[in-house]
């Protein structure tokens, strides 16, 4: 069964959006707010920061159309949603929870920073699946002795997952690629996503659950 990356673009690259005659979609800058569950570790300096609510996000062009679907940049993982997305999602049972956010404009001689409230909420998918590491061409780069903290390479793509190590989530997240929102839909959720024509979502085949 295949799997499927969703984003804001088809297998983005520079030359691609660079070439695109118009960017339809706004995207955002996420700005925090930040919450960490212990402090750093003092050997690896790997963190436990995560953003938490309500999300802080800055327009980067804020005069274009706010999709159902907005992205932290063309090449980013982390969405927010409009409410009705949400609560179809929720609906269709898609492991993903939804917190407020807020949106700030940047200073400018006129207008200071001011922050307000929108509808739009930030989508954390919290289902974590491992993949295989073999199949997938995916190799440790450090572990840390001290807080016992691995890294390994990053992989949005030639993903395989096998049968047992996949509950029957619609969307989900892998394992090894740590603090990343790099989400992925089975054939099912993409189905379902498509059959209601959200807007600013594209879904890249990414890989395959072996069943």
């Amino acid at each position: 069964m295949k799997i499927y990356r969703i984003g804001m673009y088809e297998n983005p690259t520079t030359d691609k959006i660079l070439s695109m005659p118009d960017i339809r979609y706004a995207n955002f800058s996420a700005l925090g707010k930040w919450v960490q569950q212990k402090k750093p570790c003092t050997t690896c300096g790997w963190h436990w920061q995560d953003y938490g609510p309500p999300l802080l996000i800055e327009w980067d062009n804020p005069r274009k159309t706010i999709g159902d679907f907005s992205w932290d940049g063309p090449f980013g993982y982390l969405f927010v949603v409009k409410e009705h997305v949400s609560k179809a999602l929720r609906e269709m049972e898609f492991p993903c929870s939804f917190y407020k956010t807020k949106t700030t404009h940047k200073k400018s001689k006129t207008k200071n920073n001011f922050q307000e409230k929108n509808d739009l909420l930030l989508s954390y998918p919290n289902s974590f699946i491992d993949l295989d590491l073999s199949l997938s061409n995916v190799t440790p780069i450090s572990y840390c002795k001290f807080c016992g903290h691995s890294r390994f390479t990053f992989r949005n793509n030639g993903i395989i997952i096998r049968k047992e190590h996949w509950s029957g989530q619609r969307m989900f997240r892998i394992n090894t690629n740590g603090n990343s929102f790099a989400t992925f839909v089975t054939e099912e959720g993409r189905f379902l996503i498509q059959n209601l024509e959200f807007s600013n979502i594209t879904l890249s085949e990414a890989g395959k659950i072996l069943i």
